[in-house]
């Protein structure tokens, strides 16, 4: 599986919307909303990290 790339071979999809794909891509549906709000809290926890 290859993630969704630009042209250029980079991606211009935002953090959740990569996790999304791979979610539907990996799973055959869509990612359920309370497994999506966690992705996001914990990749705000990871961002004030930096």
């Amino acid at each position: 599986m290859e993630p969704p790339d630009g042209p250029d071979g980079d991606s211009k999809l935002s953090p959740v919307e990569l996790y999304r794909e791979y979610y539907r891509l990996s799973y055959g549906k869509e990612i359920p909303q309370d497994l999506e709000r966690e992705f996001v809290k914990l990749l705000k926890e990871a961002e004030e990290q930096v």
